[in-house]
């Protein structure tokens, strides 16, 4: 129903120029009308549509109020088709009560597939006066309106198209409402038992360039195929943007799901689905075209939702909306899933670049899928929690603090400055309220434009020996406590002078440098004869190391001990030769 548009559209878009272009000369004379440059889309589905301007006018008798459209699609026209007068666009019939129309009973004058229509309203004593022409190819003709209903005695603020009496489902493009200096009045509907969507044809969704982590889906000969977001969206609103790489596909359905079931074979089952669907297998479906870029918008509504999608191809740009629905709404749904199915039978092959899912927060959502799928990433990172660290530069004795929520803080001379910040490609972009500084970052050092370099601070432990019988316990460094020592009490030890803290290769401890590795510190000891020592160990009896003494004393009594197995070898030895003769 939808192949070929761009042909079409072509088509339409010139008769409809055409047509303005005789109408503008015809009318030019009398009342100089400037046609609007604004189209809309509108898509019908179901009966009582009332389709009119959005502004309110402020009508007098003689005012004249245009309407343009071409029909893109008809799957199923109503019975009756009419003009309308109104100052209650809401009704559920908005012409009685004070209003007005003139319609056709049976014949489907105004839903003519590929049909173009000019027409012309114009405000008079207890009705309107009218000018309905179509134009389909080169032919062009007039149509009239046999019966009226509605006695007129309200302010007319609402004009527009009537559809009734059994279902209409039909697509209508290059939709205008104007008045006679081209002032756009605005497209919307009321509808009593049926739908109608409408979308501003100038409308442009911008690619989400400030989201630069991207997602690559290839599925293989899978049925059934949803790919949903991973995190719950933090808006109403939720964008779908991809591009279709490559397509091979005899599929059904294709549409946009939300559940909170996203890996179900059916995720819709436990939830809603608006679809695109064909009677037969088709590889045409329009949202897995080969060569096009889609950026799709949900708009989440309390009762219910839409689906605006964007195509581009070629240099081309489409805005459609799906409005086929199958499900059950509700406003708790997380997971919006992009549908390909259904059945065994509708199978498919593609592979989809710069994918992404985000909310109206640009939060990237991430992507998942219920089938077997191939997911590539590349570019921003996704999950921040691996950053959330402490880095310091020895050179320029400052931090860098990252957190998981993607702030920062950057703490240099006492001062601490916040940022937000992003990681893509190993280059770390900080946002400071003064400017925007880069890094070059890489997960155990971050480099700044200086050459200055940031190692990355972990958990590291500070142990005290003191050489006494005093302990003192162990501390614990971390972003949490800080990286720099408590100095502990002074130990005391009998006949000896506590003289510092130093570390292994005897060098005195700074307590004010900042720690990057777990370290001993030794108890620097004088004694009251004059001696000096460094503790080694956590227990000292007479002034000097206990380990040195255990060490010497542990030598000798090894080298006695030799002496005497060497002795007792050497007499049995001599035991034994004696025997032996």
């Amino acid at each position: 129903m939808l192949r070929n548009r761009g042909r079409r559209s072509r088509i339409a878009a010139l008769a409809i120029a055409l047509l303005v272009a005789l109408f503008s000369q015809q009318i030019a004379v009398v009342h100089a009308v400037v046609p609007s440059t604004v189209d809309y889309r509108v898509f019908l589905s179901g009966t009582k549509i009332f389709l009119h301007n959005k502004t309110s006018l402020s009508a007098q008798n003689g005012t004249e109020y245009y309407f343009t459209y071409t029909v893109e699609s008809v799957e199923q026209n109503c019975k009756q088709h009419g003009l309308v007068v109104t100052a209650a666009a809401d009704r559920e019939f908005p012409y009685t009560d004070g209003g007005f129309m003139r319609y056709q009973e049976s014949a489907a004058e105004m839903l003519t597939e590929g049909a173009t229509y000019f027409i012309k309203i114009t405000v008079a004593s207890g009705g309107f006066r009218y000018d309905v022409t179509r134009a389909m190819g080169d032919k062009m003709e007039t149509i009239l309106f046999e019966k009226k209903v509605g006695d007129a005695t309200d302010p007319v603020k609402y004009v527009g198209l009537w559809f009734y009496a059994s279902n209409a489902v039909a697509a209508l493009k290059n939709v205008r409402c104007y008045d006679k200096d081209g002032n756009d009045l605005g497209i919307e509907a009321s509808c009593g038992s049926g739908t109608a969507d409408v979308i501003r044809q100038d409308l442009a969704f911008q690619k989400a360039e400030d989201i630069d982590h991207r997602y690559e889906v290839t599925v293989d000969n899978k049925y059934n195929i949803a790919i949903s977001n991973v995190k719950a969206p933090t808006t109403s609103e939720l964008y779908i943007q991809y591009r279709v790489d490559s397509a091979e596909y005899a599929i059904k359905q294709a549409g946009v799901a939300l559940s909170n079931a996203p890996e179900a074979e059916y995720p819709h089952a436990e939830g809603i689905i608006k679809h695109i669907t064909k009677v037969d297998l088709v590889n045409s479906i329009e949202l897995l075209e080969s060569g096009a870029e889609y950026i799709i918008k949900i708009e989440r509504g309390k009762d219910d939702y839409r689906v605006i999608v964007q195509k581009t191809k070629n240099g081309g740009r489409e805005l459609f909306i799906l409005s086929k629905a199958a499900g059950t709404y509700s406003g708790s749904f997380d997971f919006t899933s992009l549908w390909f199915g259904t059945g065994e039978t509708s199978r498919a092959t593609f592979h989809l670049a710069d994918l992404l899912i985000y909310d109206g927060n640009r939060n990237n959502l991430g992507v998942q899928c219920n089938v077997d799928a191939t997911i590539r990433h590349s570019g921003e990172l996704e999950d921040y929690a691996g950053c959330e660290a402490v880095y310091y530069c020895k050179e320029t004795s400052s931090f860098i603090a990252l957190y998981p929520d993607q702030t920062m803080k950057y703490t240099a001379n006492g001062k601490t400055t916040d940022a937000g910040y992003r990681v893509s490609k190993n280059i770390l972009t900080a946002t400071f309220a003064d400017g925007v500084k880069e890094y070059d970052y890489l997960y155990k050092r971050i480099t700044d434009d200086n050459g200055h370099v940031y190692e990355r601070l972990y958990t590291y432990e500070v142990t005290f020996v003191t050489g006494s019988e005093i302990g003192i316990a162990t501390q614990t460094l971390s972003s949490k406590t800080g990286y720099q020592v408590m100095k502990p009490a002074d130990p005391t030890l009998k006949g000896h002078r506590f003289a510092g803290w130093v570390t292994g290769d005897g060098r005195t401890f700074d307590f004010h440098q900042v720690v990057t590795a777990s370290t001993t510190l030794y108890a620097k000891w004088q004694g009251d004869d004059g001696s000096e020592f460094i503790a080694k160990d956590w227990h000292s009896d007479a002034g000097v190391s206990t380990l040195t003494y255990v060490v010497t004393a542990g030598c000798g009594l090894l080298f006695l001990a030799g002496i005497a197995v060497c002795v007792i070898l050497i007499r049995n030895g001599r035991k034994q030769h004696v025997s032996s003769k």
